[in-house]
Protein backbone atom coordinates (compact mmCIF):
# COMPACT_ATOMS: atom_id res chain seq x y z
CA UNK A 1 0.00 0.00 0.00
CA UNK A 2 1.31 3.36 -1.31
CA UNK A 3 2.17 5.73 1.56
CA UNK A 4 0.15 8.72 -0.27
CA UNK A 5 -3.11 6.60 0.15
CA UNK A 6 -2.44 5.55 4.09
CA UNK A 7 -1.77 8.98 5.03
CA UNK A 8 -4.73 10.22 3.12
CA UNK A 9 -6.83 8.12 5.18
CA UNK A 10 -5.18 8.91 8.30
CA UNK A 11 -5.90 12.54 7.90
CA UNK A 12 -9.64 11.18 6.73
CA UNK A 13 -10.09 9.53 10.27
CA UNK A 14 -8.85 12.78 11.84
CA UNK A 15 -11.30 14.93 10.34
CA UNK A 16 -14.22 12.63 10.88
CA UNK A 17 -13.63 12.79 14.65
CA UNK A 18 -13.19 16.73 14.89
CA UNK A 19 -16.10 17.44 12.87
CA UNK A 20 -17.78 14.93 15.62
CA UNK A 21 -16.52 16.81 18.18
CA UNK A 22 -14.95 19.81 18.13
CA UNK A 23 -17.61 22.36 17.21
CA UNK A 24 -19.78 21.29 20.15
CA UNK A 25 -16.84 21.97 22.35
CA UNK A 26 -17.27 25.53 21.88
CA UNK A 27 -21.11 25.40 22.26
CA UNK A 28 -23.17 25.66 25.59
CA UNK A 29 -25.32 22.91 26.68
CA UNK A 30 -25.45 19.60 28.05
CA UNK A 31 -27.78 16.43 28.27
CA UNK A 32 -28.63 16.31 32.03
CA UNK A 33 -26.78 13.69 33.48
CA UNK A 34 -23.23 15.28 32.17
CA UNK A 35 -24.54 18.92 33.10
CA UNK A 36 -25.04 17.36 36.40
CA UNK A 37 -21.05 15.84 36.63
CA UNK A 38 -19.77 18.85 35.07
CA UNK A 39 -21.51 20.84 38.32
CA UNK A 40 -20.15 18.65 41.13
CA UNK A 41 -16.88 19.32 39.22
CA UNK A 42 -16.96 22.88 39.16
CA UNK A 43 -17.86 23.02 42.88
CA UNK A 44 -14.81 20.68 43.99
CA UNK A 45 -13.05 23.50 41.55
CA UNK A 46 -14.95 26.09 43.95
CA UNK A 47 -14.37 24.37 47.28
CA UNK A 48 -17.69 23.31 47.25
CA UNK A 49 -17.69 19.91 49.06
CA UNK A 50 -14.42 17.76 49.23
CA UNK A 51 -13.34 14.99 46.83
CA UNK A 52 -14.97 12.08 48.68
CA UNK A 53 -17.74 14.03 49.70
CA UNK A 54 -19.06 15.68 46.43
CA UNK A 55 -21.60 18.44 46.51
CA UNK A 56 -24.27 19.37 44.05
CA UNK A 57 -25.80 22.71 45.75
CA UNK A 58 -26.44 23.21 49.45
CA UNK A 59 -30.07 22.36 49.20
CA UNK A 60 -29.94 19.15 46.56
CA UNK A 61 -27.65 16.02 47.15
CA UNK A 62 -25.42 18.23 49.06
CA UNK A 63 -23.63 14.98 49.90
CA UNK A 64 -23.05 13.16 46.49
CA UNK A 65 -22.65 9.51 46.64
CA UNK A 66 -24.67 9.05 43.20
CA UNK A 67 -21.72 7.90 41.74
CA UNK A 68 -17.73 7.05 42.58
CA UNK A 69 -16.40 10.52 42.42
CA UNK A 70 -12.59 10.21 40.54
CA UNK A 71 -13.85 11.30 37.48
CA UNK A 72 -15.28 14.50 38.62
CA UNK A 73 -12.07 15.29 40.64
CA UNK A 74 -10.02 14.68 37.48
CA UNK A 75 -12.63 17.40 35.91
CA UNK A 76 -12.12 19.74 38.50
CA UNK A 77 -8.24 19.98 37.68
CA UNK A 78 -9.40 21.10 34.40
CA UNK A 79 -11.14 24.00 36.08
CA UNK A 80 -9.02 24.61 38.46
CA UNK A 81 -6.34 25.36 35.05
CA UNK A 82 -8.78 26.82 32.55
CA UNK A 83 -10.98 29.01 34.98
CA UNK A 84 -15.32 28.16 35.03
CA UNK A 85 -16.33 28.82 31.37
CA UNK A 86 -18.57 26.71 29.70
CA UNK A 87 -16.15 24.68 27.80
CA UNK A 88 -13.49 23.10 30.34
CA UNK A 89 -15.99 20.11 30.61
CA UNK A 90 -16.26 19.59 26.92
CA UNK A 91 -12.84 20.26 26.41
CA UNK A 92 -11.86 17.63 29.69
CA UNK A 93 -14.50 14.83 27.68
CA UNK A 94 -12.34 15.81 24.06
CA UNK A 95 -9.09 15.03 26.41
CA UNK A 96 -10.80 11.68 26.89
CA UNK A 97 -11.86 10.87 23.84
CA UNK A 98 -8.26 11.14 22.09
CA UNK A 99 -6.76 9.25 25.02
CA UNK A 100 -9.01 6.53 23.96
CA UNK A 101 -8.53 6.54 20.65
CA UNK A 102 -4.30 6.18 21.33
CA UNK A 103 -4.66 3.30 23.35
CA UNK A 104 -7.49 1.57 20.12
CA UNK A 105 -4.21 2.40 18.30
CA UNK A 106 -1.98 0.75 20.62
CA UNK A 107 -3.43 -2.38 20.75
CA UNK A 108 -4.01 -2.29 16.62
CA UNK A 109 -0.03 -2.10 16.61
CA UNK A 110 0.06 -5.08 19.38
CA UNK A 111 -2.34 -7.42 17.44
CA UNK A 112 -1.78 -6.84 13.75
CA UNK A 113 -0.38 -9.54 11.89
CA UNK A 114 1.39 -7.99 9.19
CA UNK A 115 2.93 -4.71 8.43
CA UNK A 116 0.59 -3.58 5.90
CA UNK A 117 -2.09 -4.19 8.73
CA UNK A 118 -0.85 -2.26 11.16
CA UNK A 119 -0.56 0.48 8.96
CA UNK A 120 -4.48 0.37 8.93
CA UNK A 121 -4.96 1.73 12.37
CA UNK A 122 -6.88 4.49 11.55
CA UNK A 123 -9.58 1.97 10.42
CA UNK A 124 -10.94 1.08 14.03
CA UNK A 125 -10.53 4.62 15.56
CA UNK A 126 -12.82 5.61 12.57
CA UNK A 127 -15.50 2.77 13.04
CA UNK A 128 -15.22 3.85 17.01
CA UNK A 129 -15.94 7.64 16.32
CA UNK A 130 -18.81 7.12 13.42
CA UNK A 131 -20.89 5.33 16.10
CA UNK A 132 -23.78 7.66 16.90
CA UNK A 133 -24.00 6.87 20.94
CA UNK A 134 -19.64 7.15 20.90
CA UNK A 135 -19.31 10.70 19.72
CA UNK A 136 -22.60 11.92 22.16
CA UNK A 137 -21.15 11.12 24.95
CA UNK A 138 -17.97 12.27 24.37
CA UNK A 139 -20.31 15.66 23.62
CA UNK A 140 -22.29 15.75 26.86
CA UNK A 141 -19.23 14.51 29.66
CA UNK A 142 -20.83 11.56 30.15
CA UNK A 143 -18.96 9.19 33.33
CA UNK A 144 -18.37 6.47 30.72
CA UNK A 145 -15.78 8.69 29.15
CA UNK A 146 -13.44 8.63 32.01
CA UNK A 147 -14.12 4.58 32.91
CA UNK A 148 -13.85 3.52 29.73
CA UNK A 149 -10.17 5.42 29.26
CA UNK A 150 -9.05 3.89 32.47
CA UNK A 151 -10.93 0.23 31.40
CA UNK A 152 -8.86 -0.03 28.08
CA UNK A 153 -5.90 0.64 29.24
CA UNK A 154 -6.00 -1.59 31.76
CA UNK A 155 -7.05 -4.17 28.91
CA UNK A 156 -4.17 -2.76 26.94
CA UNK A 157 -1.46 -3.76 29.99
CA UNK A 158 -2.94 -7.33 30.14
CA UNK A 159 -2.81 -7.76 26.70
CA UNK A 160 1.10 -6.65 26.81
CA UNK A 161 1.06 -9.02 29.46
CA UNK A 162 0.82 -12.41 27.20
CA UNK A 163 4.03 -13.13 26.69
CA UNK A 164 5.63 -11.55 28.65
CA UNK A 165 7.89 -13.38 31.72
CA UNK A 166 6.80 -14.09 35.19
CA UNK A 167 7.77 -10.83 37.12
CA UNK A 168 7.31 -8.64 34.55
CA UNK A 169 3.38 -9.88 34.34
CA UNK A 170 3.60 -9.53 37.74
CA UNK A 171 4.48 -5.69 37.29
CA UNK A 172 1.66 -5.23 34.34
CA UNK A 173 -0.83 -7.07 36.37
CA UNK A 174 -0.36 -4.72 39.30
CA UNK A 175 -0.81 -1.18 36.66
CA UNK A 176 -4.23 -3.20 35.25
CA UNK A 177 -5.14 -3.39 38.48
CA UNK A 178 -4.31 0.23 39.35
CA UNK A 179 -5.94 1.47 35.99
CA UNK A 180 -9.28 -1.14 37.18
CA UNK A 181 -9.23 0.74 40.51
CA UNK A 182 -9.78 4.12 38.80
CA UNK A 183 -11.92 2.65 36.34
CA UNK A 184 -14.49 1.30 39.36
CA UNK A 185 -13.40 4.93 40.94
CA UNK A 186 -15.15 6.91 37.81
CA UNK A 187 -18.30 4.87 37.31
CA UNK A 188 -18.71 1.92 39.33
CA UNK A 189 -18.40 -2.16 38.89
CA UNK A 190 -18.90 -2.11 34.87
CA UNK A 191 -15.52 -1.01 34.84
CA UNK A 192 -14.01 -4.54 35.53
CA UNK A 193 -14.71 -6.24 32.64
CA UNK A 194 -10.96 -6.63 31.83
CA UNK A 195 -10.97 -9.19 35.01
CA UNK A 196 -12.21 -11.67 32.42
CA UNK A 197 -9.51 -11.31 30.02
CA UNK A 198 -7.51 -14.44 30.14
CA UNK A 199 -10.71 -16.27 30.39
CA UNK A 200 -12.13 -14.56 27.30
CA UNK A 201 -8.76 -15.52 25.48
CA UNK A 202 -8.54 -18.81 26.76
CA UNK A 203 -11.98 -19.90 24.82
CA UNK A 204 -10.53 -18.81 21.47
CA UNK A 205 -6.88 -19.86 22.10
CA UNK A 206 -7.33 -22.85 23.60
CA UNK A 207 -4.61 -25.28 22.09
CA UNK A 208 -2.16 -22.51 22.94
CA UNK A 209 -3.32 -21.34 25.46
CA UNK A 210 -3.77 -23.89 28.27
CA UNK A 211 -6.07 -24.08 31.03
CA UNK A 212 -3.84 -24.32 33.43
CA UNK A 213 -2.30 -21.21 32.43
CA UNK A 214 -5.55 -18.90 32.29
CA UNK A 215 -6.37 -19.62 35.77
CA UNK A 216 -2.81 -19.30 37.33
CA UNK A 217 -2.55 -15.50 35.21
CA UNK A 218 -6.37 -15.05 36.53
CA UNK A 219 -5.92 -15.71 40.06
CA UNK A 220 -2.92 -13.98 39.97
CA UNK A 221 -4.44 -10.37 38.35
CA UNK A 222 -7.21 -10.79 40.88
CA UNK A 223 -4.51 -11.43 43.85
CA UNK A 224 -2.41 -8.43 43.02
CA UNK A 225 -5.41 -6.13 41.79
CA UNK A 226 -7.10 -7.16 45.47
CA UNK A 227 -3.95 -5.98 47.34
CA UNK A 228 -3.92 -3.14 45.38
CA UNK A 229 -7.76 -2.00 46.23
CA UNK A 230 -7.05 -3.68 49.90
CA UNK A 231 -4.03 -0.77 49.97
CA UNK A 232 -5.80 2.17 48.64
CA UNK A 233 -8.79 1.82 51.03
CA UNK A 234 -6.98 0.44 53.81
CA UNK A 235 -5.41 3.95 53.64
CA UNK A 236 -7.96 6.01 52.14
CA UNK A 237 -10.88 5.71 55.02
CA UNK A 238 -13.13 8.32 53.10
CA UNK A 239 -12.71 6.78 50.23
CA UNK A 240 -14.24 3.72 51.41
CA UNK A 241 -17.08 5.32 53.39
CA UNK A 242 -17.74 7.58 49.73
CA UNK A 243 -17.87 3.53 48.32
CA UNK A 244 -20.32 2.31 51.10
CA UNK A 245 -22.42 5.07 50.49
CA UNK A 246 -22.52 4.60 47.01
CA UNK A 247 -23.14 1.13 46.81
CA UNK A 248 -26.22 1.40 49.17
CA UNK A 249 -27.73 4.48 47.68
CA UNK A 250 -27.09 3.53 44.23
CA UNK A 251 -26.11 0.07 43.56
CA UNK A 252 -28.71 -1.75 45.57
CA UNK A 253 -31.46 0.15 44.52
CA UNK A 254 -30.56 0.05 40.76
CA UNK A 255 -30.47 -3.89 40.95
CA UNK A 256 -33.91 -3.87 43.14
CA UNK A 257 -35.18 -2.06 39.97
CA UNK A 258 -36.05 1.22 42.43
CA UNK A 259 -34.52 3.46 40.39
CA UNK A 260 -34.90 3.37 36.73
CA UNK A 261 -37.42 0.00 36.36
CA UNK A 262 -36.89 -1.54 32.54
CA UNK A 263 -36.11 -4.27 30.20
CA UNK A 264 -33.14 -5.94 31.12
CA UNK A 265 -32.54 -6.67 27.37
CA UNK A 266 -32.84 -3.12 26.31
CA UNK A 267 -28.91 -2.21 26.40
CA UNK A 268 -28.95 -5.15 24.10
CA UNK A 269 -31.07 -3.77 21.64
CA UNK A 270 -29.34 -0.55 21.89
CA UNK A 271 -25.96 -1.53 21.07
CA UNK A 272 -27.37 -3.86 18.13
CA UNK A 273 -28.72 -0.53 16.93
CA UNK A 274 -25.54 1.34 17.49
CA UNK A 275 -23.50 -1.36 15.59
CA UNK A 276 -25.33 -1.89 12.76
CA UNK A 277 -24.26 0.51 10.09
CA UNK A 278 -20.31 -1.54 11.03
CA UNK A 279 -21.72 -4.78 10.61
CA UNK A 280 -23.73 -4.10 7.62
CA UNK A 281 -20.36 -2.60 5.87
CA UNK A 282 -18.68 -5.68 7.06
CA UNK A 283 -21.38 -7.61 5.43
CA UNK A 284 -21.17 -5.90 1.87
CA UNK A 285 -17.53 -6.04 2.39
CA UNK A 286 -16.99 -9.06 2.73
CA UNK A 287 -19.61 -10.08 0.06
CA UNK A 288 -17.72 -7.81 -2.57
CA UNK A 289 -14.58 -9.81 -2.09
CA UNK A 290 -16.18 -13.15 -0.84
CA UNK A 291 -13.23 -14.93 -2.30
CA UNK A 292 -10.33 -13.05 -0.84
CA UNK A 293 -12.24 -13.30 2.64
CA UNK A 294 -11.80 -17.46 2.18
CA UNK A 295 -8.36 -17.23 1.47
CA UNK A 296 -8.02 -14.74 4.09
CA UNK A 297 -9.29 -17.24 6.79
CA UNK A 298 -7.33 -20.05 5.48
CA UNK A 299 -4.31 -17.93 5.68
CA UNK A 300 -4.45 -16.06 8.68
CA UNK A 301 -6.66 -18.03 11.14
CA UNK A 302 -5.22 -15.66 13.70
CA UNK A 303 -7.86 -12.97 12.15
CA UNK A 304 -10.89 -15.12 13.02
CA UNK A 305 -9.54 -15.46 16.32
CA UNK A 306 -8.76 -12.12 17.08
CA UNK A 307 -12.40 -11.64 15.68
CA UNK A 308 -14.24 -13.47 18.12
CA UNK A 309 -11.59 -12.26 21.03
CA UNK A 310 -12.36 -8.55 20.68
CA UNK A 311 -16.13 -9.38 20.38
CA UNK A 312 -16.60 -11.60 23.26
CA UNK A 313 -14.67 -8.64 25.32
CA UNK A 314 -17.20 -6.38 23.81
CA UNK A 315 -19.91 -8.30 25.49
CA UNK A 316 -17.94 -8.95 28.67
CA UNK A 317 -18.21 -5.01 28.88
CA UNK A 318 -21.73 -4.29 28.29
CA UNK A 319 -23.49 -8.03 28.69
CA UNK A 320 -23.09 -7.67 32.89
CA UNK A 321 -25.16 -3.97 32.48
CA UNK A 322 -28.20 -6.79 32.04
CA UNK A 323 -28.13 -7.68 35.85
CA UNK A 324 -29.86 -4.17 36.83
CA UNK A 325 -32.84 -3.12 35.19
CA UNK A 326 -31.58 0.30 34.83
CA UNK A 327 -30.89 0.54 30.74
CA UNK A 328 -29.46 3.50 29.94
CA UNK A 329 -28.27 3.73 26.41
CA UNK A 330 -24.71 5.80 27.04
CA UNK A 331 -23.77 2.59 29.00
CA UNK A 332 -22.56 0.91 26.21
CA UNK A 333 -19.50 3.52 25.35
CA UNK A 334 -16.67 1.85 27.11
CA UNK A 335 -17.76 -1.70 25.19
CA UNK A 336 -17.41 0.47 21.80
CA UNK A 337 -13.60 0.28 21.11
CA UNK A 338 -13.95 -3.69 21.31
CA UNK A 339 -16.56 -4.32 18.55
CA UNK A 340 -14.87 -1.55 16.69
CA UNK A 341 -11.47 -3.13 16.59
CA UNK A 342 -12.83 -6.58 16.12
CA UNK A 343 -14.95 -5.58 12.74
CA UNK A 344 -11.83 -3.67 11.46
CA UNK A 345 -9.92 -7.21 12.00
CA UNK A 346 -12.28 -8.89 9.69
CA UNK A 347 -12.36 -6.18 6.84
CA UNK A 348 -8.89 -5.18 6.91
CA UNK A 349 -7.46 -7.54 4.26
CA UNK A 350 -10.36 -6.92 1.97
CA UNK A 351 -9.90 -2.47 3.17
CA UNK A 352 -6.55 -3.14 2.01
CA UNK A 353 -7.36 -4.86 -1.28
CA UNK A 354 -9.26 -2.16 -2.42
CA UNK A 355 -6.55 0.87 -0.99
CA UNK A 356 -4.22 -0.81 -3.17
CA UNK A 357 -6.54 -0.70 -5.93
CA UNK A 358 -6.70 3.65 -5.87
CA UNK A 359 -4.82 5.08 -8.91
CA UNK A 360 -2.39 7.77 -6.98
CA UNK A 361 -2.23 9.53 -10.61
CA UNK A 362 -6.03 10.31 -10.61
CA UNK A 363 -7.76 13.83 -10.21
CA UNK A 364 -10.23 12.70 -7.63
CA UNK A 365 -7.22 10.97 -5.01
CA UNK A 366 -4.94 14.60 -5.53
CA UNK A 367 -7.65 16.66 -4.13
CA UNK A 368 -8.39 14.36 -1.30
CA UNK A 369 -5.05 14.02 -0.08
CA UNK A 370 -4.87 17.63 0.52
CA UNK A 371 -8.16 17.14 2.36
CA UNK A 372 -6.65 17.85 5.44
CA UNK A 373 -5.38 21.27 4.14
CA UNK A 374 -8.05 22.71 3.98
CA UNK A 375 -10.68 21.01 6.28
CA UNK A 376 -8.62 21.01 9.45
CA UNK A 377 -8.84 25.26 9.20
CA UNK A 378 -12.42 25.11 8.16
CA UNK A 379 -13.81 23.01 11.36
CA UNK A 380 -11.39 25.12 13.59
CA UNK A 381 -13.07 28.28 11.92
CA UNK A 382 -16.44 26.68 11.93
CA UNK A 383 -15.91 25.93 15.62
CA UNK A 384 -15.00 29.38 16.36
CA UNK A 385 -17.81 30.94 14.53
CA UNK A 386 -19.90 28.65 16.95
CA UNK A 387 -18.02 29.98 20.07
CA UNK A 388 -20.81 30.95 22.49
CA UNK A 389 -23.86 29.50 20.90
CA UNK A 390 -26.08 27.02 21.84
CA UNK A 391 -26.31 22.84 21.61
CA UNK A 392 -29.10 22.98 23.14
CA UNK A 393 -31.29 24.29 26.01
CA UNK A 394 -30.87 28.18 24.73
CA UNK A 395 -33.66 29.37 26.64
CA UNK A 396 -32.88 28.06 29.83
CA UNK A 397 -29.61 29.32 30.06
CA UNK A 398 -30.34 32.58 28.75
CA UNK A 399 -33.38 33.11 31.13
CA UNK A 400 -30.59 31.97 34.40
CA UNK A 401 -28.31 34.78 33.13
CA UNK A 402 -31.10 36.92 33.20
CA UNK A 403 -32.06 35.56 36.43
CA UNK A 404 -28.33 36.11 37.79
CA UNK A 405 -28.30 39.48 37.06
CA UNK A 406 -31.15 39.85 40.30
CA UNK A 407 -29.91 37.29 42.34
CA UNK A 408 -26.42 37.08 43.79
CA UNK A 409 -23.83 34.86 43.64
CA UNK A 410 -24.14 32.24 45.96
CA UNK A 411 -27.52 32.99 46.86
CA UNK A 412 -30.77 30.48 48.02
CA UNK A 413 -33.84 30.90 46.58
CA UNK A 414 -37.17 28.63 46.45
CA UNK A 415 -38.39 27.05 43.11
CA UNK A 416 -42.03 25.93 42.36
CA UNK A 417 -43.15 22.79 42.42
CA UNK A 418 -43.93 22.36 38.82
CA UNK A 419 -40.32 23.08 38.39
CA UNK A 420 -39.08 20.91 41.07
CA UNK A 421 -37.70 18.39 39.10
CA UNK A 422 -36.40 19.98 36.29
CA UNK A 423 -32.80 19.03 37.01
CA UNK A 424 -31.26 20.95 34.33
CA UNK A 425 -32.42 23.99 35.59
CA UNK A 426 -30.92 23.40 39.21
CA UNK A 427 -27.76 22.21 37.09
CA UNK A 428 -27.21 25.15 35.21
CA UNK A 429 -28.32 27.48 37.90
CA UNK A 430 -25.26 25.47 40.42
CA UNK A 431 -22.87 25.14 37.69
CA UNK A 432 -23.29 28.56 36.16
CA UNK A 433 -23.48 31.30 38.89
CA UNK A 434 -23.58 29.19 42.60
CA UNK A 435 -27.54 29.64 42.73
CA UNK A 436 -29.31 27.45 45.03
CA UNK A 437 -32.51 26.32 44.04
CA UNK A 438 -34.43 25.27 47.22
CA UNK A 439 -37.50 22.62 46.83
CA UNK A 440 -39.16 22.41 50.88
CA UNK A 441 -42.19 24.48 51.50
CA UNK A 442 -40.17 27.05 53.43
CA UNK A 443 -40.12 29.70 51.20
CA UNK A 444 -37.32 32.01 50.71
CA UNK A 445 -38.02 35.94 49.47
CA UNK A 446 -37.33 34.83 45.68
CA UNK A 447 -39.09 31.96 44.07
CA UNK A 448 -38.14 31.04 40.16
CA UNK A 449 -41.48 30.41 38.49
CA UNK A 450 -42.99 28.59 35.13
CA UNK A 451 -43.52 31.56 33.15
CA UNK A 452 -47.49 30.75 33.07
CA UNK A 453 -47.91 29.82 36.59
CA UNK A 454 -50.07 31.75 38.75
CA UNK A 455 -48.28 33.97 41.36
CA UNK A 456 -48.44 32.92 45.32
CA UNK A 457 -50.17 35.48 47.37
CA UNK A 458 -47.68 38.31 48.91
CA UNK A 459 -45.20 38.20 46.12
CA UNK A 460 -44.94 39.95 42.84
CA UNK A 461 -43.03 39.08 39.57
CA UNK A 462 -40.38 41.06 38.60
CA UNK A 463 -40.38 42.27 35.02
CA UNK A 464 -37.44 40.62 33.49
CA UNK A 465 -37.12 39.65 29.71
CA UNK A 466 -37.17 36.01 30.01
CA UNK A 467 -38.62 33.49 27.74
CA UNK A 468 -39.77 30.53 29.71
CA UNK A 469 -39.14 31.50 33.69
CA UNK A 470 -40.01 33.93 35.85
CA UNK A 471 -38.99 35.57 39.30
CA UNK A 472 -41.17 36.31 41.92
CA UNK A 473 -40.42 38.08 45.04
CA UNK A 474 -41.78 38.71 48.36
CA UNK A 475 -43.45 41.63 49.17
CA UNK A 476 -42.23 43.06 52.83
Amino acid sequence: MKKSVNSSFIQLTIVVLLVLTLPLVMQEGLFMDGLIYSTLSSNLSSGIGTYWNPSFSETIMNRFHEHPPLAFILESFFFDLLGNEFYVEKIYSFFTCLLTAFFIFKIWNKISYSEEIRKLYWLPILLWITVPRCFWAYNNNMLENTMGLFSIASFYYLLIALNKNLYNQILLFCISGILMLLSFLSKGFPGLFPLAFFLLYTLVNLKTYRIKKMLFNSFLLIILSSLVWFTFFYFNVEAKENILEYLNSQVLESLSGKRVPGSRWRIMNVLFQELLIIILVTIVLIISKYKTSLKQLKDQPNALRLFLLFNLIGLSASVPIMISPKQLGFYITPCLPYFSIAFSILIAHIVLEYLNKININSTFFKIFKHQGYVLFPLILLYSCYNYGSYSRNQNMIQDIEIISEYIPRGSTISISKQLSKSWSLMAYCQRKFNINLDRSTNLKDYILIKKDEPIIDDYIILDIRTKDFGLIKKIK
